[in-house]
């Protein structure tokens, strides 16, 4: 396998690096600064109860971050169970 290498002036990647970030930044504008939300707390945003929620879990309705303790959900997640409740 050949490999190419290459050098650039930290100055001409500059303004591609800023504006990348720049975008990044504009991406972020009116999401949540969290990243993730316990259980109760997507409980009371949603205005159901944690049981609800655990059990629409274990039946495989909705899907949350379980493989670490406390339980958490994404934005991505809480989105989805709410158009699964509109759904319902």
């Amino acid at each position: 396998m050949s490999s190419i290498s290459f050098q650039v002036d930290p100055d001409v990647l500059r303004p591609i690096i800023d504006e990348a970030v720049e975008i990044a930044i504009a991406r972020l504008d009116g999401q949540p600064k969290k990243l993730l939300w316990r259980e109760q707390e997507v409980a009371e945003l949603l205005g159901v109860s944690v049981v609800f929620l655990k059990e629409a879990r274990a039946r495989g309705e909705i899907v949350a971050h379980t493989r670490v303790k406390p339980i958490v959900y994404t934005w991505q997640n809480i989105a989805d169970v709410k158009d699964w409740l509109a759904n319902r």
